[in-house]
């Protein structure tokens, strides 16, 4: 017995070049297909980018407001300060209250015995102890460290 093998008949170059032009469209239509929803992708990127800039712009808009408005007040509050500070007024204030001007003579001077204090004085001076040499470097740098620690922590700075 023989095998009998059956086999595809040959496609013609017709039915080939169909297929072609088929996929030929395919692929067309699919990079268009990519193309625009690419575009759609960046276009809806940059609208959301947009409105969050003029989003920031209009608060920073109504911050600018706030702090004209601030910088107003401030500006009249430095007014009234300074017209309440005038000579003028405070005479007046003072006049008000039954203040009057003191003369020369109605003048009482206090006398404060050893003011201001003499500095040479034992008693007022801080014995300085006499510094420790120093042997090693390590201890040099261990000893500025430590002064600097202590400098901050009173508030002084090098």
């Amino acid at each position: 017995m023989s095998a009998h093998v059956v086999r595809p008949r040959p496609k013609t170059k017709k039915d080939r070049r169909r297929k072609l032009v088929w996929l030929t469209e395919a692929q067309a239509a699919l990079s268009w297909a990519v193309l625009l929803a690419l575009a759609a992708v960046l276009g809806a990127i940059y609208l959301h980018q947009a409105s969050g800039i003029a989003r920031v712009g209009r608060t920073v808009q109504g911050l600018q407001y706030q702090l004209d408005e601030v910088k107003r007040e401030n500006t009249t509050l430095e007014l009234d300060i300074a017209r309440a500070q005038s000579l003028g007024r405070l005479n007046e204030e003072s006049d008000r209250l039954g203040f009057t001007r003191a003369d020369p003579e109605e003048i009482e001077y206090i006398v404060i015995l050893d003011y201001p204090p003499q500095l040479d004085s034992p008693e007022l001076t801080d014995p300085q102890p006499e510094p420790v040499p120093i042997d090693t470097a390590l201890e040099a740098v261990f000893r500025a460290l430590t002064s600097r620690i202590e400098n901050l922590g009173r508030g002084e700075a090098e």
